[in-house]
């Protein structure tokens, strides 16, 4: 058995988007290390969070699920920058 590190604070497990600019990387908030067999199976997945149209910097955002072979593991995504609301001209053009 070896002691691993899966996922490391900081590491980018998936971005945010919207229409009027780039958004932030979802990061990690914490890490997830293990002990187990060398070959041993790791699925993540993410969940995003409902969040309104103004997102800070270190704002949760998603929630990831590390499963390692039988075990399993959640850790809070947050925002890696600010992302700002969409300005007022952006949203009178789109009503």
């Amino acid at each position: 058995m070896i002691h691993a590190r899966v996922v490391r604070p900081g590491a980018v497990l998936g971005g945010l988007s919207s229409a009027w600019t780039a958004g932030p990387a979802a990061v990690a908030a914490t890490g997830v290390s293990v002990t187990a067999w060398p070959g041993t199976p790791v699925t993540i997945t993410v969940r995003p969070r409902p969040h309104g149209h103004a997102i800070s910097q270190g704002q949760p955002v998603a929630q990831a699920t590390v499963t390692i072979g039988g075990e399993v593991r959640h850790i809070t995504l947050v925002a890696s920058r600010a992302a700002p609301a969409p300005p007022v001209g952006w949203r009178l053009t789109r009503l």
